[in-house]
């Protein structure tokens, strides 16, 4: 299952790096290989795309044991790297909930719950912190929630922090794109009639796709597209 979904994932980041015109195609895969996509340089165009400049809200500041400590440098330095291409004003800033109740209310209204860690301070002691890997993406009137960690839960509850920080590029690059194209998606369009899968067969890649394109089936042998239902 999670090398399906992380398919998924190289799936929308190939359209994620070649983005459509308001023209329909077709697409296939015969690998399940993950690709490496350099979303820097993808992401330069969509840049000119938004309407105003973007802030980026990260809940990963606090007094975190290295391995969250690293992770939280990872997604400070792809940030800092997307400023450094960003055609608009992008700024980001880490804020600690534990010592914002603002946040922490607002976290309670929208239902998130925290990740409850637990740090070693001594042989015998441990503490209990709690983590919550967000982060909001703000432009003009929109706010696009980033789960950080989202696929990256082991079956322990354990989070693994080496892959979230592979993924991490992904995910902050598919809230940008998703402000880029609010609004004026492009139609992208999916071939059926000769025993390929259809859409409804592949619900997560479904919501994948329309996250940023209107998705159209296509009868291969008419070449048509069907009516949106």
């Amino acid at each position: 299952m999670k090398a399906f979904l992380r398919l998924l994932i190289g799936l929308a980041a190939l359209i994620l790096l070649n983005p459509p015109g308001p023209t329909v195609f077709s697409f296939a895969t015969t690998s399940q290989q993950k690709s490496v996509i350099p979303f820097r340089r993808a992401l330069g165009p969509s840049f000119s795309a938004f309407p105003q400049a973007v802030y980026v809200t990260v809940y990963l500041e606090g007094d975190f044991p290295y391995p969250i400590a690293r992770y939280k440098k990872a997604v400070e330095t792809l940030l800092a790297e997307m400023r450094a291409i960003s055609s608009k004003p992008f700024y980001y800033t880490f804020v600690n909930p534990a010592k914002n109740p603002e946040v922490l209310q607002l976290f309670k209204r929208k239902g998130v719950q925290p990740i409850p860690i637990h740090v070693r301070v001594s042989q015998t002691e441990t503490r209990r912190q709690y983590l919550y890997p967000l982060a909001v993406v703000h432009c003009g009137l929109q706010d696009i929630w980033v789960d950080l960690v989202k696929g990256n839960l082991r079956p322990t509850g354990e989070i693994d922090l080496l892959e979230a920080e592979q993924d991490v590029e992904y995910k902050m690059a598919a809230a940008l794109r998703q402000i880029a194209v609010y609004g004026e998606k492009p139609i992208i369009g999916v071939l059926t009639g000769h025993g390929e899968y259809t859409m409804d067969q592949m619900p997560q890649l479904k919501a994948e796709l329309e996250r940023f394109y209107r998705v159209l089936p296509v009868r291969v042998r008419e070449g048509q597209a069907l009516a949106p239902r």
